[in-house]
């Protein structure tokens, strides 16, 4: 009788299904995450002074970086018109801008920073309450699973905002043999996200013992839509 082997694929729970990963099991040890975290500085009348700090080796400017603002509460409204839009200007992964728009007093607003200029892309949120006080923040985040890394696939798991359809809007995950990301070289592995803003992602390859990988969660289809990493080794 032939032996037929299991093949785990990713749904956006998983179902937890670990024990059927192909390969021999191998042990992950995360050393460290990083992702696009926001600030907000001041509220004014006429608009907000956000911070921002970004991953290493992102050009803002140059990637097309953006930052958009609605009226709404501490989600991004997909699907809506923004108020406002405000390209990054300079090349430094962390900085200050200034997003301009009328504020009105007793409403609240969500701005997103986006890796790829288009709302699909949004990264990390910053939500301002109508007291202006008690900001909220969300930032992309992706890390190996739990036992879910073999010497065949590594499954990855990402937290994107919450609406947002890493499927439809292009979102995949790759693996470098390497301790950091990049915005110009691809990764070794890769695979496309599945539906959902939240889920795991099985990325198929040769994994070693003893060697450090990184990680990278894009949030549309190029390489410079990086917007979060984690590093671990085996």
């Amino acid at each position: 009788m032939t032996r037929t082997e299991k093949k785990f694929i990713a749904t956006p729970l998983d179902r937890d299904r670990l024990g059927e990963l192909p390969g021999e099991r191998l042990d992950a040890d995360p050393t460290q995450a990083n992702s696009i975290s926001l600030n907000v500085i001041a509220v004014g009348a006429n608009g907000v002074t956000l911070g921002y700090t970004g991953l290493n080796g992102n050009h803002p400017s140059t990637y097309g970086n953006a930052v958009f603002v609605w009226q709404n509460e501490a989600a991004i409204p997909y699907g809506a018109p923004p108020l406002a839009t405000t390209p990054l200007k300079g090349n430094s992964p962390s900085g200050t801008t200034s997003v301009e728009f009328d504020v009105k007093m007793g409403l609240d607003y969500v701005l997103g920073y986006s890796t790829g200029g288009t709302v699909e892309s949004i990264a990390s949120w910053a939500y301002i309450p109508p007291q202006e006080e008690g900001f909220q923040y969300f930032s992309t985040t992706t890390a190996p699973v739990p036992g879910g890394v073999t010497s065949d696939v590594v499954v990855a798991k990402y937290s994107t905002p919450a609406g947002n359809d890493a499927g439809a809007n292009k979102n995949w995950v790759g693996i470098w043999v390497a301790s950091t990301g990049s915005f110009t070289n691809p990764p070794k592995f890769r695979a496309d996200a599945p539906s959902g803003a939240t889920g795991r992602v099985p990325v198929h390859g040769t994994y070693t013992r003893d060697t450090t990988y990184t990680i990278g969660y894009f949030t549309g289809k190029s390489l410079t839509t990086l917007a979060a990493t984690c590093t671990f080794s085996t």
